[in-house]
Formats: structure tokens, sequence, C-alpha cells
């Protein structure tokens, strides 16, 4: 039987009507939720009804820096409207949350697990433009990229996803659609068997694909 979340966003305090907007990962650095906050801070003067989410919590040893955004947030003027959740075992359901996923890490991503499952989803993604999210979205079709730690082209491309419901579910659709299609349980299976036969045939080129294979778990069957 099919779990039904009750988790809303009301849950946090925030009007169901009101567009959201978040990024998902855990708290360190190099996964940019302080480029976030400050695109949050472009994308609230655009669209004050908005709320934005800070979805992770930080590692053992690691508050210092879930301390610093809160101050940052604190010294934008937004604190009160972004939540920070905390660690959180149910990314499916604060994913159905957000109306636009965020993704801004300010060092190359292997994959961006979190990128692909937002798009199964039908989220719209915007995504720092290096390493995994590059093979992952088809720029202004399926998602959009942005050049890293570029919190303007950040919020200008949250913005107007927000603004743009309609666009907003062109581009989540055909994000699920391509994501299904590359990371299929199929697609996987297919993926570790081509990295196998690479091994035993060193010969064989590698398909390109084959260095996620530790990094993505087939759609749909996380846990």
């Amino acid at each position: 039987m099919t779990r039904r979340s009750t988790l809303t966003r009301a849950t946090f305090g925030v009007p169901e009507a009101s567009p959201c907007f978040g990024i998902v990962g855990l708290l360190v650095a190099w996964k940019g939720q302080d480029v976030f906050l400050r695109a949050a801070k472009r994308v609230l003067e655009q669209v004050p009804e908005a709320y934005a989410f800070v979805i992770g919590g930080a590692p053992r040893g690691g508050r210092d820096y879930e301390e610093m955004l809160r101050a940052l947030a604190a010294e934008l003027g937004i604190a009160d409207r972004v939540i920070f959740t905390g660690f959180r075992s149910d990314i499916p359901d604060m994913l159905k949350l957000l109306h636009v996923v965020a993704h801004a890490s300010v060092q190359t991503e292997p994959f961006g697990r979190v990128i692909a499952e937002a798009m199964a989803m039908g989220r719209p993604v915007v995504a720092a433009r290096a390493g995994g999210p590059t093979e992952i979205i088809d720029d202004g079709r399926t998602g959009f990229l942005v050049p890293t730690r570029d919190d303007e082209a950040l919020a200008n491309r949250i913005a107007a996803l927000l603004r743009d419901p309609e666009m907003a579910t062109r581009i989540g659709e055909a994000g699920r659609r391509a994501v299904i299609e590359k990371f299929s349980a199929e697609d996987h299976v297919r993926l570790v068997t081509e990295l196998y036969t690479t091994m035993l045939n060193p010969r064989r080129k590698a398909p390109r694909a084959t260095q996620l294979i530790h990094d993505v778990r087939p759609v749909g069957r996380r846990r």
C-alpha cells in the first residue's frame, strides 16, 4: 500500500498558496547554501509572497556553517521567509512542497542525485553548471543551468519559474520524462552491465555514464 504523506506547507507555518522554492542537501560549504540564500533575497524582492526552504542538516562537528547560514539569512533581512528544516528522512515528501528546486554547489558535483529525484517528481530544477548537472539537465528544456556562484542568475531563473506556473509545469514535465528515460531501473542495469563488461575487456571503451554508477541509484528505488 502506498503511504500518503500528511506533510503540508502549513506544517512549517507557510500558507498553502505561497510559492515555495528550496535547496536540498547536507549543510556543508561546498553545497552552496550561502549562494542560495543570497539568491533567495533577490527572489523575494521579485516574488515577495514566496518562501525559501533550506532542507538538510549539518554533519557531526559542522554546526558552525549552519549557524553562519542562519546569521546570513538574518543579515539579508529574510530570516522570516526562510525555513531551515534540519535533517529530513522524507525528502520525496519535502520535494512535493516546493514549486522550484535549486542546486547551488560551488564545486564540481559528481552527480547530483537530488536533481534527478526532483525532476522525476516533475519539479523544475535550476542548477549550477558544473559536473553532474550538465549530464542530467538539457538547459532550457528539462531544467535550467546557471553559472556557479552566480546568485543573481540563480535568482532570476527561480523567480521566472515562480511567476510563470505554465512554464514551470512544462519544464517540470519535460524533466520528469527525461530523467525516467535516463535513470530508470532498466537503464541502471544496462549501465552496470556495460561497466563490468568494460572491466573484463579493457580494450573496450567505457560508456560515458559509467563514472556515475557509484553515485546514482535507480529513480524510484531510493531507501
